[in-house]
């Protein structure tokens, strides 16, 4: 997905429960150091989606395509 940032858009992942169900609450990872955004999701975001949280994470500032 695309996240509207200071004029221009920053790349994430948004993993859903139920995309047709009601809102859930949702966890918001922020990567740091030489972590990924994929790294993210094996380590925390799968196992958020299996208890029942939406999980929500984006590459910072000096990620990736921010660089």
């Amino acid at each position: 997905m695309s996240i509207p940032y200071q004029g221009g858009s920053m790349p994430g992942y948004l993993s859903l429960v139920d995309p047709d169900g009601p809102p859930r609450p949702t966890i918001v990872y922020t990567n740091g150091f030489d972590e990924s955004c994929e790294d993210g999701y094996a380590v925390i975001g799968a196992s958020a989606v299996r208890r029942g949280f939406d999980y929500l994470t984006t590459a910072l500032h000096g990620c990736f395509d921010l660089v």
